[in-house]
């Protein structure tokens, strides 16, 4: 009987805490044994005595504590016990109870004391029989979300944990994971099959170690690679030994937002598609953005490659505004990686500051056309305050309805930041939080699954793509933008009430448009057709790599004018990625979200 009452509420808690500190557990096991042991000694030790005085029961509890201690720590004996009248069986439970206490308070001290070397040799024995691995590098902070995200969806994970800061000798992660040094990447094993993610890293670090795990002739890796945005965009690396997903925070951070509110549905909650046999665009998609930082010009360019509708005429179906104090420097950088945008002049450039006649003059201008505003200023707090700057102007106009929506960029944590908006529905924010290091987006990666399927089709269609591996990261890219695009494709074939051959000539014509739009956006200008050399012609080479140089970038219409094995070759590429966006089913779609 003394045994479980000693035992259920261990056992209880142990159940209940589990999601406490480990310390905390520990020094709640210590602490429970301790005093069980004490109240049971002290009153077997009053069984004695039939009225002690106080000073008696002082001093038999004083000399309880000492004795408790001793019994504990296997330095003592349990003489208290044998000195009072009770069963054999009663003694034979409080030995049982001492013992138990003591192994309690020895393995919670050892664990204290030498758990996180103890916890790492056994971390690096379950190594040796794990077929599967993951190895995290990055700061503590981000890996601690992935980690926990991983043990989520993995049974028993065998993670690595590569720190590129200090980490403190009782930190929980010693706990979930082995940890080694940044070096380590230079010794894996090449028997396993591992998944590595390549944490923001401020430096260019991780472009290095890309390229070193490229050269170790590990086939079985699979790299998720944080890098420099402009790198990501306008770079096309070629990793070709091993499976991998080069991305940046900018652009990760951009398609979370643009999975909640697209330019697509922005339009069609303002009536900009026709209502006739094909759903036109009537207007263009107008974008203001404040503050051209990365993440403003991430915004605008995947803005731009997201709303490449067709429209009746030919206009351009895109529009910006971009307020910035250094407008002009900017732009001089921008048009240099994106050289499209020089040519044409569907990007303004404004160099003002905020609140100034001229940014609001700017915006009053637009105001009944802009479908977006992006606020990215700098430190949320500058963000916050210029949306909420912009609102008050909106209030002034007694604009009401089709106000563009306003989105705030959160850089930082601010309490209280969605309280000032929430008589703003047109206001959403942007933050920059931990959630987009996930198991899904990282590991799991079945948005690649579909976009090597893409691949595939392109392949057979033309007799000459190359294999996901080899493709480098523009085209690798290219592949998932073309799967980002399924929903809306299906939306739009709906939306058409022409027979079959239009409808699919309709979407096979915005498929170009939207491969053109990206090509632009990644630094690609027009090769001309003229300027194509006779080599170039009889082996139908339509580009030039390192130039950046592509003679497709013309309307659709105008394609069949290429050399081309034959007639409607080049065409039929976009009427196949509409055919195979079409045969996805919704539940197939759905489990890549």
């Amino acid at each position: 009987m003394l045994v479980l009452i000693y035992l259920a509420p261990l056992i209880m808690f142990s159940v209940a805490a589990r999601r406490l500190p480990e310390i905390v557990r520990r020094i709640f096991r210590v602490t429970y044994s301790f005093l069980f042991l004490l109240a049971l000694q002290g009153i077997l030790r009053l069984m004695l005595y039939y009225d002690p005085p106080f000073d008696k029961v002082f001093e038999i509890f004083g000399t309880s504590i000492y004795t408790t201690v001793q019994s504990i720590t296997f330095t003592g004996t349990l003489a208290w016990a044998e000195s009072v009248r009770i069963s054999a069986f009663t003694k034979g439970q409080i030995w049982v109870i001492a013992f138990v206490a003591s192994m309690v308070t020895v393995h919670s001290v050892v664990a204290t004391v030498f758990g996180k070397f103890l916890n790492q040799l056994d971390m690096k024995i379950k190594g040796g029989f794990k077929k599967e691995q993951y190895i995290i590098l990055g700061d503590a902070e981000s890996a601690r979300t992935l980690i926990k995200d991983i043990i989520r969806h993995v049974k028993k994970p065998y993670i690595i944990f590569l720190p590129t800061d200090e980490l403190k000798d009782d930190d929980p992660l010693y706990l979930r994971c082995r940890v080694e040094k940044t070096d380590y990447l230079e010794k894996i094993s090449k028997r396993k099959k591992i998944h590595i993610v390549l944490l923001p890293d401020s430096e260019y670090s991780n472009l290095d170690r890309l390229y070193m795990l490229n050269d170790c002739g590990n086939s079985s890796l699979y790299v998720t690679a944080f890098l420099n945005n402009d790198v990501v965009r306008y770079h096309d690396l070629h990793i070709d030994n091993i499976e991998n997903c080069v991305i940046s925070v900018d652009q990760v951070l951009v398609e979370h937002f643009l999975k909640q509110s697209s330019p697509f549905e922005l339009l069609k909650s303002r009536g900009a598609f026709s209502d006739g046999a094909l759903p036109y665009q009537e207007q263009p998609f107008s974008l203001c953005v404040i503050g051209f930082g990365k993440i403003g010009q991430e915004f605008l360019l995947r803005s731009y490659e997201t709303s490449s509708f067709l429209t009746a005429d030919g206009s351009p179906s895109f529009e910006a505004l971009v307020v910035d104090r250094f407008a002009s420097v900017l732009e001089q950088g921008f048009v240099n990686n994106a050289p499209y945008f020089c040519e044409n002049k569907m990007v303004e450039f404004l160099q003002t500051d905020v609140d100034s006649e001229a940014y609001f003059d700017a915006i009053l201008k637009r105001a009944d056309r802009l479908h977006q505003i992006v606020v990215a200023i700098g430190n949320t707090r500058e963000n916050v305050a210029a949306a909420l700057s912009i609102c008050r102007f909106f209030d002034r106009l007694g604009c009401y309805e089709n106000r563009p929506q306003i989105v705030v960029i959160l850089s930082d944590s601010m309490v209280g930041a969605e309280s000032l908006f929430k008589d703003y529905p047109n206001v959403k924010m942007m933050d920059f939080n931990e959630e987009i290091f996930n198991y899904a987006d990282l590991i799991e990666a079945k948005i690649d699954g579909v976009a090597k399927q893409i691949n595939d089709t392109y392949n057979q269609k033309s007799g000459r793509g190359k294999p996901w591996r080899k493709l480098g990261t523009y085209l690798q890219a290219l592949n998932r933008s073309t799967f980002y695009d399924i929903h809306i494709k299906k939306e739009l074939y709906g939306m058409c009430t022409a027979h079959e051959k239009e409808r699919m000539k309709f979407l096979a014509r915005y498929e170009h448009e939207r491969w053109c739009a990206f090509t632009r956006s990644h630094g690609w200008k027009l090769l001309p057709l003229g300027e194509l050399t006779q080599e170039e012609k009889d082996n139908y080479i339509l580009k030039r790599e390192q130039q950046k140089l592509h003679a497709c970038l013309i309307p659709w219409d105008e394609l069949d004018k290429l050399p081309q094995r034959t007639e409607g070759e080049i065409r039929s590429y976009d009427t196949a990625n509409v055919e195979q966006a079409l045969a996805y089913r919704d539940e197939e779609f759905a489990d890549t979200e």
